[in-house]
């Protein structure tokens, strides 16, 4: 827990070429909360640095009528930001494919980048920053956004779970 609370916070120089948003849910077609915090914050770095590329990146959630990154990449373009900088993965179902799968497509459509900045949660910056460097992203940033409290708790719990897991099973 130590190591998430230290890491819990944003680092970005608002001179990254890319911005990943991680997934965090769609309930009923619609970002959820988390998700739309993830969302608002990539808005407000867009209109810090508009010489970007946004990848919204999330695929289909229990639901399965929506992948989280259409939600995003509609609550996103109904916000103003264009279209043509938006880039949607929509397989990924982990923060590691996130990052995987958005890699792929960066190099699929030929988009360079010397940094990138991923845009959730502070309790998951850790995981995150951990997954984006073993995924190759090795100049990557982090851009925090707010927790409800009513989820933070819960949310934080998972977390530890989530990274002993790494630790254990993905990273070695």
């Amino acid at each position: 827990m130590g190591l998430i609370l230290y890491y819990s916070h944003t680092d970005v120089d608002y001179n990254e070429d890319v911005v990943i948003v991680l997934g965090a849910g769609v309930v009923d077609g619609k970002v959820s909360k988390t998700l739309q915090n993830r969302l608002d914050a990539s808005i407000e770095y867009y209109n810090k640095n508009k010489n970007i590329h946004i990848v919204v990146s999330g695929g289909l959630t229990r639901q399965k009528d929506t992948t989280e990154a259409a939600a995003m990449k509609k609550y996103l373009v109904e916000h103003n930001i264009p279209e043509d900088i938006i880039i949607v993965e929509d397989k990924s179902q982990s923060t590691f494919e996130n990052y995987k799968f958005s890699k792929q497509i960066l190099k699929q459509q030929n988009i360079k980048y010397d940094s990138i900045v991923f845009v959730t949660n502070s309790f998951h910056i850790y995981r995150a920053k951990k997954y984006a460097e073993y995924c190759g992203f090795k100049n990557s940033h982090a851009l925090s956004t707010k927790t409800d409290f009513f989820v933070f708790v819960p949310a934080l719990i998972r977390e530890v779970l989530g990274v002993v897991d790494m630790w254990l099973f993905k990273i070695k």
